[in-house]
């Protein structure tokens, strides 16, 4: 990362990074782990520079086209940000597709950062983590897109600080991707009488998350929880963010994405593939 400001100051410490992963812990990094791992079966690890192919058409042309990852990308998050697996469900596709250097930068000054947030990061193969006030983003945001032809975002920010710069970018190939959710995300628990969900778990990895549950077990659910009496189909006619539950009753509603037990701190941004992080290039030629 080439800037005419000096960012090293603001990078998170090996110390810093070191304590955050003996505070977590190591049944928590487990959980971590087989998140990242499924992840990264799922979108599968592309190691290509870069792919051509083309086709020539009756009409009397031939399409060609070049197509590799951003040389890196740039994540901005909130440092008061602590669903780690949301952060971790963005950068794994990035990682997948093949970017070459990713920088992760939690927004609004050095205040104590998530351990889950640090660990989850380091776990990835995310080294470039940066800690920095809005004002300082703001700076960095408007230099690079001044600099730069190609500035790669995801953003994370409730209130975001690339949105104060773009209308003016002259970036002639942006790629911007907003990642967020409501201020209170929504969350459907369906509980059968023999249902065994890790409500620890789930208030761990959801913190901002208000879930109901509902079902036939929903009366085992921990007290921070709220339960529901409704049957599946009034409830289904409600926005939630996530379900965790059966297929079948999943696959009858709306919602974006559903986790059945055993993966109660999973997410995705269903949304999100490889080829959001791909430059594309086309070239024409007439067939002589």
């Amino acid at each position: 990362m080439v800037t005419n400001m000096d960012w090293t100051k603001l990078q998170v410490s090996d110390a810093e990074m070191e304590e955050a992963y003996e505070h977590v812990g190591g049944l928590k990094r487990s959980w971590m782990k087989k998140h990242i791992a499924y992840l990264s079966c799922m979108y599968g690890l592309d190691t290509s520079l870069e792919v051509s192919w083309s086709r020539s058409f009756r009409a009397g042309y031939i399409s060609r086209r070049l197509s590799g990852p951003f040389p890196e990308l740039f994540v901005f998050a909130d440092n008061s940000h602590r669903a780690w697996n949301l952060l971790t469900a963005a950068v794994i596709p990035a990682i997948a597709s093949g970017v070459g250097n990713i920088y992760v930068f939690l927004v609004s000054g050095r205040q104590k950062t998530c351990a889950e947030i640090l660990t989850c990061l380091e776990l990835s193969g995310v080294e470039s983590i940066y800690l920095l006030e809005k004002s300082a983003a703001v700076s960095m945001i408007k230099e690079f897109v001044k600099s730069k032809e190609i500035f790669p975002v995801i953003d994370m920010c409730a209130a975001s600080p690339y949105k104060e710069v773009r209308p003016e970018s002259p970036c002639r190939r942006e790629n911007y991707t907003r990642l967020v959710l409501g201020p209170e995300p929504q969350g459907l628990i369906w509980s059968e009488e023999d249902s065994t969900w890790d409500y620890e778990i789930i208030k761990w990895a959801h913190p901002d998350t208000r879930f109901t549950v509902a079902g036939p077990g929903a009366s085992r659910a921990s007290a921070h929880f709220d339960t529901a009496k409704k049957d599946s189909r009034e409830l289904l006619a409600r926005h939630y963010d996530i379900f965790l539950g059966p297929w079948d009753i999943f696959r009858s509603s709306s919602i974006a994405q559903g986790f059945a037990p055993g993966m109660e701190p999973f997410w995705l941004w269903p949304n999100l593939d490889k080829k959001c992080f791909a430059v594309n290039r086309v070239f024409w030629e007439e067939i002589q």
